[in-house]
């Protein structure tokens, strides 16, 4: 688990929890990230809204590992995407 910020005495309101179930490519490039994500209250730990997101991105197959990086990349910005406006606005 990362915590941020990590210095500082300011503690955020809402803390953004992810599980990897799979993050993987195969031999044709295909990427694929399977998460469950929640957000919380870090104060009492309550859930506030959480979620599942599967992200299917193509690259090419090996040896074109930039094109494999690039989809791995896409992938997590789909899961963040999909987080991102789950955490309550105000209190960010």
């Amino acid at each position: 688990m990362v915590q941020l910020p990590s210095r500082g005495s300011v503690e955020p309101y809402f803390g953004v929890a992810v599980t990897i179930d799979r993050f993987d490519a195969d031999e044709t490039g295909r990427v694929i990230l399977d998460a469950r994500w929640r957000v919380y209250q870090t104060g009492d730990g309550r859930t506030v809204r959480s979620g599942c997101r599967v992200a299917v991105e193509q690259g090419a197959p090996p040896p074109d590992y930039p094109a494999v990086v690039a989809a791995v990349g896409r992938a997590v910005g789909d899961l963040a995407g999909a987080v991102a406006p789950a955490v309550p606005a105000g209190k960010r």
